[in-house]
């Protein structure tokens, strides 16, 4: 199979890599991953600059824009690439040992919040 070239948008900042996943152009930082700090610390466009220092404003607004433009086909995917992911198997027994760990501390946890 021949290489495929990276898609281009009308958004001057972001490239699409050969699946599609959206990248800051001259950047590693998909715009899912600056879209996701931005909502889970509720930062502004400017804070953003400041967690990420080499990127130019221009860039951010893009990103911004390029994922509010698409934001449910974006979100779907996500949604759909995190159901693909298999479960680990999980020991019943590990919730019981979390709980008595907890029991066990919780007199010095408490004298420590205080």
């Amino acid at each position: 199979m021949g290489a495929v070239s990276p898609q281009t948008t009308s958004y001057a900042h972001i490239r699409l890599d050969q699946d599609g996943a959206a990248y800051i152009r001259g950047t590693t930082i998909k715009v899912a991953e600056l879209v996701m700090a931005q909502k889970t610390h509720d930062w502004r466009p400017e804070d953003l600059q400041v967690q990420y220092p080499y990127l130019r404003m221009s860039q951010i607004y893009a990103a911004l824009a390029y994922y509010w433009d698409r934001q449910d086909t974006l979100e779907s995917k996500q949604t759909a690439d995190a159901n693909a992911l298999p479960l680990p198997d999980i020991d019943p027994t590990f919730a019981e040992q979390i709980d008595g760990f907890i029991e066990q501390y919780r007199p010095a946890l408490e004298a420590l919040a205080r």
